[in-house]
């Protein structure tokens, strides 16, 4: 009864930083990277500690700052959370950018205006803001459709809201 397509693998990497590729290059590399894969066989549980023994194992875990969960929000990856220290969960651009767009797409001409507002009252506002934007999105549209992506993507954002505020 389980759809042959439906698994998620699971790709965790650990990396000390971003550095240039050369010094007039535009284009970055992580440095001192270990990637951590994993498929249905192993718990999410089981996986982090994986993950958190490998940190152990390699670093003075009293002297890290600061770990960054970068992630679209998935249950398996939320139990990072609970597995490594010090960590704070970072909502990624991309799911960001992808549910920002969700909400603005009916925009037409005012779509950039519109994104660029979504994005201020994320980084500076407050979610009462945020819903009030939401409704006022709404209003530019009679498309019922429209209506549901865009308050679909709101709650997305709203459920991650601390994550996506970093």
């Amino acid at each position: 009864g389980r759809k042959k397509n439906g698994a998620i693998t699971k790709l965790v990497y650990v990396y000390e930083g971003i550095e240039k590729e050369s010094p007039t290059s535009k284009r970055n590399r992580l440095v001192n990277t270990k990637y951590f894969c994993c498929g249905a066989d192993e718990s999410n549980k089981e996986f982090w500690g994986r993950v958190r023994r490998y940190i152990e194992a390699i670093y003075e875990v009293e002297t890290i700052k600061k770990i960054y969960l970068n992630s679209d929000g998935g249950a398996w990856i939320k139990e990072g959370l609970n597995q490594l220290y010090n960590t704070e969960f970072v909502l990624d651009e991309f799911h960001l950018s992808k549910y920002v767009l969700q909400m603005t797409s009916h925009m037409l001409d005012s779509q950039y205006d519109a994104k660029v507002e979504v994005c201020k009252v994320i980084r500076n506002q407050t979610k009462k803001e945020f819903r009030e934007l939401t409704e006022m999105l709404k209003e530019y549209t009679d498309k019922e459709s429209e209506k549901m992506r865009i308050e679909d993507a709101s709650v997305y954002i709203q459920k991650n809201w601390s994550a996506a505020k970093r």
